[in-house]
């Protein structure tokens, strides 16, 4: 069985439609999604309704958690006051952006999706089992990664919300990160970025046998970033999205 799993799209449509045409093209036989559908771009409506319209089963980030219940934080990590203030407007313009319906359908996303294909038990979260925002980084202690896995009894555990995508085997278990689908992220301290591609796991289970691998997908970022500045998001945004710059999560 193949199964395809992306997350963090972040109100990018370019982006999550490329990775659906190569969904189908792939032939697989099921897709999920770990959430985050909204914030820091400029398309939060068509993201949603997009979802819906494949009926994709989807758990609810913590952007979308924001969003959905009118919050005051949408649960993000910054590092310094700049990223602060850029991660509030981005909260407040997706607030007021996305539509009563769409905030209903945030609202009532769910928290995890377990599954058993081939055998093996799959755990999917957003952040982590324990927490929404919870970063789960490759370098993440094994123990307690072996710890929420044996919670959950779990074979495989995927997670998104660092937009960073790994593979990681303890034992004969595994821990994966689907990357991100709108919104790429540094991948060392000098904020290079590896690639400006929409990212999702393709993950294949036969007799046993596990085959991961985490396809990168070409859009037309430059016409994201072009939107991005043509709404009343900061243009910081616009920055990322073409390889430039940091803005927090």
């Amino acid at each position: 069985m193949k199964i395809a799993v992306f997350s963090d799209i972040h109100a990018n449509i370019l982006a999550l439609n490329a990775v659906l045409e190569d969904i189908k093209r792939e032939g697989l036989d099921d897709m999920y999604c770990l959430g985050d559908l909204v914030g820091y771009g400029p398309y939060p409506n068509q993201v949603i309704e997009t979802i819906k319209d494949n009926n994709i089963e989807t758990i609810m980030g913590n952007y979308d958690q924001g969003v959905g219940f009118d919050l005051d934080d949408c649960g993000c990590a910054y590092k310094t006051k700049e990223e602060q203030e850029l991660g509030d407007k981005s909260l407040e313009w997706s607030k007021n952006e996305v539509t009563d319906q769409n905030k209903n359908f945030l609202k009532n996303l769910k928290g995890k999706i377990e599954l058993e294909i081939d055998g093996r038990k799959l755990l999917l979260v957003h952040g982590s089992p324990r927490k929404i925002n919870q970063y789960l980084f490759f370098d993440h202690p094994e123990k307690s990664l072996q710890r929420m896995i044996d919670q959950y009894e779990a074979d495989i555990l995927i997670c998104g919300h660092t937009h960073i995508p790994y593979v990681k085997y303890l034992g004969d278990k595994l821990v994966i990160n689907d990357g991100s689908v709108g919104k790429q992220k540094p991948y060392n301290e000098n904020q290079e970025l590896y690639s400006r591609e929409a990212k999702y796991l393709l993950l294949k289970l036969n007799n046993g046998n596990i085959a991961t691998e985490i396809r990168s997908i070409r859009y037309d970022y430059k016409k994201v970033a072009s939107d991005i500045e043509k709404s009343k998001l900061p243009n910081e945004f616009a920055k990322t999205i073409r390889g430039g710059s940091k803005d927090g999560d």
